[in-house]
């Protein structure tokens, strides 16, 4: 009778339970009312069904879940022991939860084989060991591309395939390379504007694009070898092309890692006529390691050869995003007020300029704090791409706005007109922008002026020149290993170029927004056993009069980086350079120039 009565409660509570559609099992309580069943256990968990691939397929193969696959049967899991990971169906296709959301095969009745870390077009009996599915069961694509992990993968109806690899992944695009320059892009002919160099970070390894027309496409040749290309540049790849992107040179191109170089390597590209279009890829992250450097990783250099009708251009490659020398403190003057003397004020520069994380298209000034602030008040950053102008700094703004930052093009309601005197040696603790561990760097000494600046004390002038000038011979400075063109950082080759605020033409990449790029100065160290390089673009500056950047503002043309140290109580000194020179210059405290921070060593 006991039993009976039992078996009857049990059986009126899940009657209860069943009518309210909401179900806790292992504990008393009650089930959440946003939730139709909890598990609740400190020594269990939920086990789903256990299915193997081939058991899946046999299971998907099924009248019952092809009828309801695209409607009762999304959402089904299982967990599959042959990959070890839960699978989820969407109506078309396995998600699995491991990794990258993997898009695992479904059944095909041709396939074909690749090797994850082929490139180029796909064809049958090609490297026999991943293989992957990337058509849907009405013969449409069913992703533009997808990341691929170590399995069994499948592919069927492959007419139009391109799988570019990074050697972890494997993205499967649809579609055709670029091989032409539309007329929006590259308007004006190498010889005006070329292209000087190209950027990877440490941890970066995509296509940087180099496009650009020449003056006559019908009969103009060029060809590209890599320098040294089993020693300095062992390290990078070329390839003949203009990628798979198919938003190259918008406004919204897709992210450079997703466009690796094929793993087969190429060091030269033969003689071809008409306009340049090529790609440089890096074959591996860089490794470096160096105590010494700011991330702990050693910048790597090398050197691409460009040569357009007979006559050689040299691109000059970076991998590596840390803090670097151009010019080191053994890298003995040429020439110049300091010929044959060390550069004992050499000083690491970051390759990139400063900006303000709140700076935006609405927030077009704000204050950044002191680089040295621990309280969490301080907002200065280095900008994503070396060709970024960043923000603009007044030298030493007065009492209220001494860190203000301000958009690089924007118009702005806030400026004021005025600066404070005196040196940086009082000034710096209350307007130095530079991140802790990071400083402007110096013309001269923090804590006097200087009408007349001698190279010998100059961080600037030995830094950068090979051949270091006093200020009263500066209209020869610059014209040493100092190169003016466009910079290929994954970002300024991607984008449409564009003229500037100021009316330069092809010189501007996003050029109302904070993350406005320009052409620049590239320079670099001609000594064989360096081939470093830095890149400045021409950002132009943010007149004294300020609220608007206009043609007085120079961008695309000039580039202005404020030092810290003074000239006179109303100006201070800068690095200035054009398209035909470069060298210290003297201005107004109260202009908005740029900062390029150096480590603070």
């Amino acid at each position: 009778m006991k039993m009976i009565l039992l078996t009857m409660t049990a059986l009126f509570m899940l009657s209860a339970s069943c009518a309210e559609a909401q179900v806790t099992i292992g504990s008393l309580s009650d089930p959440q009312e946003f939730s139709i069943l909890e598990l609740v256990s400190t020594s269990g968990g939920l086990r789903l069904p256990q299915l193997t691939t081939e058991q899946r397929e046999t299971l998907q193969a099924t009248v019952q879940f092809q009828t309801e696959k695209t409607n009762k049967a999304k959402g089904l899991q299982i967990f599959n022991t042959t990959t070890d990971c839960i699978e989820t169906w969407s109506g078309a296709a396995w998600i699995s939860s491991c990794p990258c959301n993997t898009l695992l095969p479904a059944p095909s009745q041709t396939s074909m084989v690749l090797d994850i870390t082929k490139q180029g077009d796909i064809t049958a009996g090609d490297y026999p060991q991943y293989r992957f599915y990337s058509v849907a069961t009405d013969g449409e694509p069913l992703a533009k591309s997808f990341i691929l992990v170590a399995g069994t993968y499948y592919i069927s109806n492959v007419d139009g395939l391109y799988c570019e690899s990074s050697r972890t992944r494997c993205t499967v695009r649809f579609g055709t390379p670029v091989t032409t320059i539309p007329e929006t892009k590259g308007g004006d002919t190498w010889t005006k504007k070329r292209w000087v160099g190209a950027f990877w970070r440490d941890d970066q390894t995509g296509e940087r694009v180099i496009a650009s027309k020449v003056s006559n496409p019908s009969s103009d040749t060029w060809s590209v070898s890599i320098e040294n290309s089993g020693t300095t540049g062992s390290w990078l790849t070329l390839d003949g092309n203009g990628g798979y992107d198919p938003n190259l040179w918008t406004d919204n191109p897709d992210d450079a890692e997703e466009f690796q170089l094929p793993s087969a390597r190429v060091t030269e590209i033969a003689s071809r006529t008409g306009h340049i279009l090529f790609r440089i890829g890096a074959l591996s992250k860089n490794t470096q390691t160096d105590n010494s450097y700011d991330t702990k990783i050693k910048p790597r250099y090398a050197k691409v050869i460009l040569t357009v009708n007979n006559t050689p251009y040299t691109i000059y490659c970076r991998q590596g995003h840390s803090a670097d020398y151009v010019f080191r403190k053994e890298d003995k003057a040429t020439g110049g007020d300091m010929t044959n003397a060390e550069r004992n004020l050499a000083a690491k520069f970051s390759p990139y300029n400063l900006t303000n994380e709140l700076i935006n298209e609405t927030t077009t000034f704000a204050a950044t704090g002191v680089g040295i602030a621990t309280d969490g008040s301080y907002k200065g950053k280095f900008v994503d791409y070396p060709t970024q102008i960043g923000a603009f700094f007044q030298w030493a703004g007065i009492s209220g706005n001494e860190t203000f930052a301000f958009h690089p093009s924007a118009y702005v309601s806030y400026w004021v007109n005025n600066y404070l005197p005196g040196y940086w040696s009082d000034l710096g603790a209350t307007h130095e922008t530079c991140p802790k561990g990071w400083r402007r760097p110096t013309v001269g000494a923090i804590n006097d002026s200087h009408l007349l600046q001698a190279a010998s004390g100059s961080e600037l002038m030995q830094s950068l020149f090979e051949v270091p000038f006093n200020d009263a011979t500066r209209n020869q400075h610059g014209n040493n290993h100092r190169y003016w063109g466009y910079y290929a950082d994954g970002y300024f080759d991607r984008c449409a170029i564009a003229t500037s605020v100021s009316g330069q033409a092809s010189s501007a990449v996003s050029r109302d927004t904070k993350d406005a790029a320009y052409i620049g100065v590239l320079y670099t160290n001609p000594a064989s056993d360096s081939g470093a390089s830095l890149f400045a673009p021409a950002g132009g500056l943010r007149p004294n009069n300020g609220a608007s950047v206009s043609s007085s503002g120079n961008s695309g043309s000039n580039g202005y980086y404020w030092s810290s140290s003074a000239d006179g109580t109303s100006t201070a000194w800068c690095l200035h350079f054009d398209s035909d020179e470069a060298y210290q210059s003297y201005l107004s405290r109260s202009y908005g120039f740029a900062v390029r921070c150096v480590v603070n060593e």
